[in-house]
């Protein structure tokens, strides 16, 4: 193995995996070959990079996911063979591993992240490649591609022992399950898999035991709004999550969602996103996350202004987007691979032009520290054009940043910048809620808008249409609450503590407001300068005094329900 030069210097302090979820950095890592990055994949606390490179060999480059090398090794061709890796993956900690194709042969390898050696390589004898990886519940690694036989061209799925050997080797006749490639695979937690597959005219979806025998297929047309490159993922409650892209016209390229019934292979809903300045040389979502509240977030790419834009869209699990993010600026190629991280936040892999990768690290909101320059510019309210219409709410970049750090070097291009968010504050309690009448939970939020009193901003979103409600503020917490109407008040009304309502008419004490037709609470009392929510004033309500530094007051929404019911979101704490 020939050790890569690797030409990364992060400067200033060094960054470490114990970063506070509102702290985001980027960085560049540019290597001395002229390929671009490839794949990518971040996991258990491992960032890894891999390369296909000339002369026909592949490179793969592990740090944590601070950003601290932790080795690079290169992969050589055997007799002038070329190695194009498609796919890589953790297996373990120390353990890495790739596949794609050595010799137009599908292939296999798995190696010691420390070291570089080898723990074993396989290949197939047939032509083809290895287009995706996953890690099934019994510990198989599962390898999903195409291979060609007798002229025709037939999906591949196959499984190789966590120590070496070929545990199943299957294919899949594109006559009968009208696969083009097996794109992607994806394991379910009873050892079952989803295989994806997509050709000109729609996507095929099999799920299959953890051998590779078919439990059921479907095939989803067009009007499912899926075709072109697919992906997906589980969700925490079970359904399959499955983005790709929608061909809308010559120019236009939507990102689409569908979310599926894993037992039955049901559509529960199918919705298209179009992002700002999307075109026919944008890439379609590329990755995706499972959160924990049933959503998802897709790596998406804007593509304004024929410049590559990485964007991160957090969708909750009734398909409506909670926020997106404009993550990199330059000419990236969208986002190859997310991750979040143990303290809220998520780290985005992307590739720039040339031969250099961009990890961005963003707080839980997707506000990546890009504070050498103006902020992007992005729509305010873009159209989501979608099976059921609706707009949502693009949050505007954060504001430059008024506390960061930037660092630069006279010998070296390499920029590190820390930034600390001001768009998202507090953190949860009886979360989640009780469902409502839609059958979803309202969901509350807080972040610093900058407004009135030490600018708090509240909202409330996924709530029944036309129903109203009012923010609670107290002293103290009680979980799990007790039952009020259909909900559960978690705000502390003994032992000294201190709860009122912001309804109080006539001033910035009335947080009145009703549910729009996507389950945003709209202000009706003129206390929200943004239209939704309510701007938290320094006065409190029903408490004598305002609020202060240095303490700590809790939230809530209550709302009406359909017949005459009420209900409560989850709470926020708030330190001011």
């Amino acid at each position: 193995m020939k050790p890569l030069i690797l030409a990364i210097a992060l400067l200033g302090a060094p960054l470490t995996t114990s970063l506070a979820a509102q702290d985001s950095w980027v960085a560049d890592v540019s290597y001395p070959y002229s390929h671009d990055l490839n794949c990518a994949v971040s996991e258990g606390g491992r960032i890894a990079l891999v390369q296909n490179n000339e002369p026909f060999g592949a490179s793969i480059n592990v740090y944590t996911a601070g950003m601290s090398p932790i080795h690079d090794f290169r992969i050589d061709p055997v007799g002038g063979n070329v190695i194009d890796i498609n796919a890589a993956i953790f297996l373990n900690e120390t353990t890495l591993v790739i596949a794609g194709s050595v010799a137009s042969l599908p292939y296999m390898g798995a190696f010691h992240v420390g070291t570089g050696v080898a723990i074993w390589e396989e290949s197939l004898t047939k032509s083809g490649a290895f287009s995706e990886l996953a890690i099934n519940s019994i510990g198989k690694v599962v390898g999903c591609g195409r291979i060609t036989s007798s002229g025709q061209r037939l999906g591949l799925l196959c499984a190789v022992n966590p120590t070496g050997g070929w545990a199943f080797y299957r294919t899949y006749n594109p006559s009968t399950t009208n696969l083009n490639i097996a794109e992607n695979i994806v394991p379910l937690p009873n050892g079952d898999m989803f295989l994806m597959s997509t050709s000109t005219s729609g996507l095929a979806i099999s799920r299959l035991t953890d051998w590779g025998h078919e439990v059921w297929s479907k095939w989803y047309a067009p009007t499912d709004l899926v075709i072109n490159r697919t992906l997906g993922c589980i969700s925490s409650d079970g359904d399959l999550m499955v983005a790709g892209r929608y061909y809308e016209t010559a120019q236009i390229y939507d990102n689409v969602l569908m979310r599926i019934d894993s037992d039955d292979g049901a559509v529960r809903w199918a919705k298209r996103y179009q992002l700002p300045g999307s075109d026919s040389a944008a890439t379609p979502t590329q990755s995706l996350l499972p959160t924990e509240d049933g959503g998802v977030i897709m790596g998406c790419d804007s593509h304004p202004d024929s410049i590559f834009a990485p964007a991160l869209v957090k969708v909750s699990t009734d398909g409506l987007v909670d926020w997106a993010k404009e993550v990199s600026a330059g000419a990236s190629t969208g986002i190859l691979k997310i991750d979040d991280t143990s303290d809220g936040g998520f780290i985005a892999i992307s590739k720039l032009s040339g031969s250099t990768a961009r990890i961005v690290r963003t707080d839980v909101r997707g506000n990546a520290g890009l504070c050498a320059g103006a902020p992007i510019t992005v729509p305010h309210e873009p159209t989501v054009v979608q099976d059921t219409a609706f707009t949502y709410h693009y949050d505007p970049y954060p504001g430059v940043c008024a506390n960061h750090t930037t660092t630069t070097s006279s010998t070296t291009s390499q920029v590190t910048m820390v930034c600390h968010s001001s768009d998202t504050v507090g953190t949860t309690f009886c979360d989640p809620a009780n469902p409502n009448s839609t059958g979803f939970a309202t969901r509350l939020t807080g972040r610093y808008s900058g407004f009135i009193g030490f600018g708090l901003h509240l909202d409330a979103r996924h709530g029944p249409q036309n129903q109203f409600g009012y923010f609670l503020i107290g002293s103290g917490v009680s979980e799990p609450g007790i039952v009020l109407g259909q909900g559960r008040f978690c705000l502390s009304t003994i032992g000294g503590n201190q709860f009122g309502r912001y309804n109080v008419s006539g001033g910035s004490l009335n947080s009145l407001g009703r549910f729009d037709s996507a389950g945003v609470l709209q202000n009706l009392a003129g206390t929200s300068a943004e239209g939704s929510g309510f701007d938290v004033p320094f006065a409190l309500p029903g408490i004598s005094g305002n609020m202060t530094s240095g303490q700590t007051w809790h939230f809530q929404l209550w709302h009406r329900e359909a017949g005459g019911q009420s209900n409560l979101s989850n709470g926020i704490s708030v330190d001011f």
